[in-house]
């Protein structure tokens, strides 16, 4: 947890590396003109043209951590900036760099880094002193005038201020992300419990259900009345959906809480079409619509997978299709793709239905959605077919297109 809070507070104040180097690289430049018509140290252009360097080929290299190659062009630059302060024709100018470089640096939330340029802007406001308490100790030179002395103390005044402000920046900052970060623990925390909660219903439920349902089963082979028979062929259809919307909670809570295990076997494509093709209780309930499958003939006999997996994602597509086709019925189209490590198996699904929106379509695959949720709606459901069909298929390593 402390880890991953950490990353989110990097995450929430991203300052980009590229910035601050190009930032670095243009004021050194900028100062190495200055240097050179000033006729400054000569010298020190060479320290500042190697830090340069190293700045670039560090960047390039990713050779330090995020934080370290931070802190590496702030010192760089704080040393190419004390050269160029300490010079009287640029002494007023450090002001107003400073605090840019301070604002530049308040969005990485260091507050290392803040504390780092303020000291150095009194660093270079010390050496100044000094130089002129030696000059007019030697009488080389007279004090500068009071207008002198009171920008001074504005200036110290300015970048005093300016840290300050950023400091309070920052932590503001933090106290957001600590409350955004509690917050997040908390709806997670209550997901988790609501997840448990659903669980432990369905399991609990799926007892009853099947006695309802096996009790149903038996009545049926016993009971010799027509009427008779269609009210308990009823019990036992509708024990058969509320058997398969606990199984829809049950794969949901696994794909939410990651715990859904894939199992490699051998298993028959075709095989798996049968077993659903005879599972025709769905197409009884919803009025005898039409399920056409086409299985191309380059689809391998024998298919390394979770079968029980590919079952479920089928029989969620297409009874999503049926609640939504009122005429017509849905084709189901499944063929393969070779790919370097073994062969892909690749599942189409039309149908005759209305269709639904654009917005919808980046919706659909959001849990509890519905695109119809009112109280009088057609279509029943829990919203969740969708949902487990592209879990489903992400734990499998696959993927889900859309169509235009």
């Amino acid at each position: 947890m402390e880890k991953r809070n950490e990353r989110n507070r990097g995450e929430s104040r991203v300052v980009s590396h590229l910035t601050v180097l190009i930032t670095y690289t243009v004021f050194s430049l900028l100062l190495i003109t200055e240097a050179l018509l000033m006729n400054w140290e000569k010298w020190a252009l060479y320290l500042v043209v190697f830090g340069i360097g190293a700045s670039w080929f560090i960047h390039i290299r990713q050779s330090l951590s995020d934080k370290a190659r931070l802190w590496l062009y702030a010192i760089l630059m704080m040393v190419t900036f004390f050269f160029y302060g300490i010079h009287n024709t640029s002494f007023y100018d450090t002001t107003p760099i400073m605090i840019a470089i301070i604002m530049m640096y308040t969005l990485s939330g260091e507050r290392g880094l803040i504390n780092l340029n303020v000291v150095t802007y009194y660093v270079i406001m010390s050496y100044h002193f000094f130089r002129w308490a030696s000059l007019f100790y030697r009488g080389e030179s007279e004090l500068p005038d009071r207008l002198a002395f009171s920008r001074l103390f504005l200036h110290l005044f300015l970048v005093i201020v300016a840290g300050r402000i950023a400091i309070i920046i920052i932590n503001k900052w933090d106290e957001e992300i600590d409350l955004a970060e509690r917050k997040v623990a908390e709806l997670e925390e209550v997901n988790r419990r609501i997840e448990n909660l659903l669980a432990n219903i369905s399991h609990e439920l799926r007892t009853p259900i099947n006695a309802v349902t096996g009790i149903s089963e038996v009545l049926l082979k016993r009971v010799k009345d027509a009427s008779i028979r269609n009210e308990v062929l009823s019990i036992q259809r509708a024990g058969s959906l509320l058997y398969e919307q606990i199984g829809d909670i049950l794969d949901y809570t696994e794909i939410d809480g990651s715990n859904m295990i894939v199992n490699e076997e051998n298993y028959s494509i075709t095989s798996l079409v049968s077993d659903l093709i005879a599972e025709n209780v769905v197409l009884e309930r919803e009025g005898g619509k039409e399920i056409f499958f086409d299985i191309d003939k380059d689809v391998p006999a024998i298919m390394v997978g979770d079968d029980s997996k590919i079952k479920k994602i089928l029989r969620q597509i297409i009874s999503n299709g049926i609640k939504f086709t009122e005429e017509g019925g849905i084709f189901v189209y499944i063929y393969s793709v070779k790919k370097d490590y073994g062969v892909n198996l690749c599942i189409e699904v039309t149908d005759t239905g209305r269709g639904i929106s654009e917005e919808e379509k980046e919706k659909v695959s959001e849990r509890f959605y519905q695109v119809d949720s009112s109280n009088d709606r057609s279509a029943g459901g829990l919203g969740l077919g969708l949902s487990i069909v592209y879990g489903m298929v992400r734990v499998m390593n696959g993927f889900v297109k859309r169509s235009e």
